[in-house]
């Protein structure tokens, strides 16, 4: 582990989860235990897993680089500092939409990348995203809230968080793309596996959503992989799919067993929501 000297500490926050947050020169660090926004005198709080994240995801150009090292004879979590962070705290109401047109919109495939490889990592971001405009593209960072879940329970409170960080910042068609193809995996996962009678989960449902759901089940696949397209075709390939009929908004799912190939993605013009194994 490196060892750092505080050359020209700064505090620049006094109250998060994880106490004091101290800039210094270019970088920033953290402590690596939870205490919360109201800690008790002499708290000690539960360690983070935060190191552990930045660890497993090291190399990924889509999360701000982060590693434990020693800060002045303590550990501590480093992380570049950066300038402008586009989060729920930072951006204020009257500008995300804004800022949610020209930086997050040109972003939304690589934080849903970031997102699907940390579902499948087994972490919960259990949080309001952060993103950090860093190296001219947003990068995800701020782990100290993470934590380990089931892989399925991963999947849909991570993308939950995207897509309220995506309807925040004004891009209502990716958020409802997202939430309406996590909602229709979800339950297909649920009736595949058991856990639910199909036509009790449709009883009180929309009724062009519930035969979404029968088309989708009808095909008697595990639905471990979902994807979307813009477009009506009907896709036919070498991976065994189920899909639905172009809806309202413009958006037709495909669920299939084993991953789709780049060149099957490319040739029928389908984009990956959730990839497993990715």
């Amino acid at each position: 582990m490196m060892s750092i000297s505080s050359k020209n500490p700064q505090i620049i926050c006094k109250n998060s989860s994880t106490g004091e947050i101290i800039r210094d020169g270019n970088k920033v660090y953290k402590n690596t235990t939870v205490v919360g926004l109201s800690p008790q005198p002499g708290a000690k709080g539960r360690p983070s897993l935060e190191a552990e994240v930045y660890n497993r995801l090291h190399g990924n150009q889509n999360i701000l680089p982060g590693k434990l090292v020693t800060y002045d004879g303590m550990e501590k979590i480093e992380t570049p500092y950066v300038e402008n962070i586009v989060s729920f705290d930072d951006i204020p109401k009257d500008k995300r939409q804004c800022v949610g047109g020209s930086i997050v919109n040109k972003n939304i495939k690589a934080i849903t990348e970031t997102i699907n490889i940390l579902s499948n990592l087994g972490f919960s971001y259990n949080d309001l995203l952060q993103l950090a405009y860093h190296e001219n593209r947003l990068k995800l960072f701020d782990f100290s809230n993470v934590s380990r879940k089931d892989t399925k329970e991963a999947i849909e409170s991570n993308y939950c968080a995207l897509s309220q960080f995506l309807r925040a910042f004004g891009l209502e068609g990716a958020a409802n793309r997202i939430s309406k193809g996590i909602m229709l995996w979800s339950l297909l996962n649920r009736v595949s596996t058991g856990k639910s009678d199909i036509e009790g989960e449709l009883l009180f449902m929309d009724a062009k959503e519930a035969e979404e759901i029968r088309q989708l089940n009808a095909a008697n696949i595990t639905p471990n992989n979902l994807y979307f397209m813009r477009n009506a075709r009907m896709v036919q390939g070498s991976v065994r799919v189920a899909q639905t009929e172009i809806d309202a908004k413009g958006n037709k799912y495909i669920i299939s067993e084993e991953p789709l190939s780049p060149k099957e993605m490319a040739d029928w013009e389908i984009q990956p929501i959730y990839v497993q194994g990715a």
